[in-house]
């Protein structure tokens, strides 16, 4: 199950870059990080908000810029006004094909940009996961041991569907990261409380190993 999750999951990432390759508008692209930085500080206040974008935009440099990947993929297929590629292609630089090129890679590593900074305020959120995620294991060791002093049968049909509830929950949570649209911020919170139960529910039922 696992290896199937991890294959599928995959290859809606590959599918999910080439939808933003082949359609997604340059300027939708940069409506969506606007509209979400106006919500991060309308919602967390200006400081949070500068902090969790200068975090994402730290990562992403230290990933994508200072290693050379996103440079080189310039210099490779989308040469122009100030990308130069060294590979004899300046010629053509300037044809229609190469200013479409240049875009698309403008969406392709603006939605790294984008999943980075997501990460970040993931990042940002982790105190209250962490406060969460401690109470639902408390909770769900506590409703164990009450069930097992009754007499009470562990489902092993709740344990399994709780973990791949909390399984498909993370893999979407992963593909929405680098999703053509504006998410809430308040999304991370549902997404902790969701998640916590889903982790109450599999300590719960988690069945006596003898």
């Amino acid at each position: 199950m696992w290896l199937w999750a991890l294959a599928s999951t995959l290859l809606l990432f590959v599918l999910e870059l080439v939808l933003f390759a082949s359609f997604i508008p340059t300027d939708w692209a940069h409506g969506v990080e606007q509209t979400e930085r106006r919500a991060l500080v309308e919602t967390l206040g200006a400081d949070a908000a500068q902090a969790i974008v200068a975090r994402g935009a730290r990562w992403y440099d230290t990933l994508f810029v200072e290693t050379g990947i996103a440079p080189w993929t310039y210099r490779l297929v989308a040469t122009g006004p100030g990308v130069e590629s060294g590979y004899g292609l300046e010629p053509i630089g300037a044809s229609p094909a190469w200013a479409w090129l240049r875009g698309r890679l403008d969406v392709i590593w603006g939605a790294f940009a984008q999943a980075l900074r997501r990460i970040a305020l993931l990042h940002a959120w982790w105190p209250f996961m962490a406060i969460v995620l401690a109470a639902a294991i408390g909770d769900g060791w506590l409703r164990r041991r009450i069930r097992q002093y009754g007499f009470v049968y562990a489902s092993p049909l709740a344990h399994h569907t709780a973990l791949r509830i909390l399984l498909a929950l993370w893999l979407i949570v992963g593909l929405l990261l680098f999703a053509p649209i504006a998410m809430p911020v308040l999304a991370v919170p549902v997404l902790g409380v969701a998640s916590a139960l889903c982790v109450a529910f599999v300590v719960t039922h988690t069945q006596k190993q003898l």
